[in-house]
């Protein structure tokens, strides 16, 4: 029996690949059958009267669809996004800072942002020559009252969420037309990237 047994276990793993051999070729025959089987005119002639789209206007209505309400509208520092909504913002809003390839919080609108020497104080450099979509600059006046509304001192807005991620500031201060600082109750070595945010932090052109 241990003869027998021996003799026929090869037998059995040749029947046993055949047959795996023979359903795999089926199966890449019916394949191959199911791709074959479209029509050849999927391609058909795509000619047709030339349409004249004219001369872009500004105005008109933009109508979305987002997985999740976005309420507060787009005024940034009183609304509530939802992550697509966050995708949208950051096609109409840039931010002082933008993460790079490496995670590192890097400057963007932003020339430069740095700190002292115990992250109590940050100095934040603007890029010269930035214009917002209505011709206006950008400047350090714009970017301070941005924060301002964000950390809840203006009376009639509510940030709701970024008054509490802001909630470590203690002031905002404008020194020339570029730079301003950023001064913090206690150390924050992180603040650049509260300056990006996820890009609900971009910067809107003052009102």
């Amino acid at each position: 029996m241990g003869n027998d047994f021996r003799h026929n276990q090869p037998s059995a793993r040749r029947t046993s690949l055949r047959r795996l051999s023979v359903g795999l070729l089926a199966v890449v025959a019916l394949f191959a059958s199911a791709c074959g089987s479209g029509s050849d005119d999927g391609g058909g002639d795509s000619s047709g009267d030339d349409v004249d789209a004219g001369t872009p206007v500004p105005g008109g209505e933009l109508v979305y669809g987002l997985e999740a309400e976005t309420s507060g509208g787009w005024c940034l520092s009183e609304s509530q996004l939802a992550v697509s909504g966050i995708m949208v913002a950051r096609a109409i809003y840039d931010t002082l800072t933008v993460p790079d390839a490496d995670g590192e919080y890097v400057p963007f609108l932003a020339e430069s942002v740095e700190s002292n020497e115990d992250y109590t104080q940050w100095t934040v450099t603007l890029r010269d020559g930035i214009t917002f979509h209505d011709g206006t600059a950008l400047d350090s006046t714009v970017v301070k009252n941005n924060i301002d509304s964000w950390r809840g001192e203006y009376p009639g807005r509510n940030p709701l969420l970024m008054r509490f991620a802001y909630g470590n500031l203690a002031s905002v201060e404008v020194v020339d037309d570029l730079t301003l600082t950023i001064t913090t109750n206690t150390p924050w070595p992180s603040l650049p990237a509260y300056l990006y945010y996820q890009g609900r932090v971009g910067i809107m052109a003052q009102a």
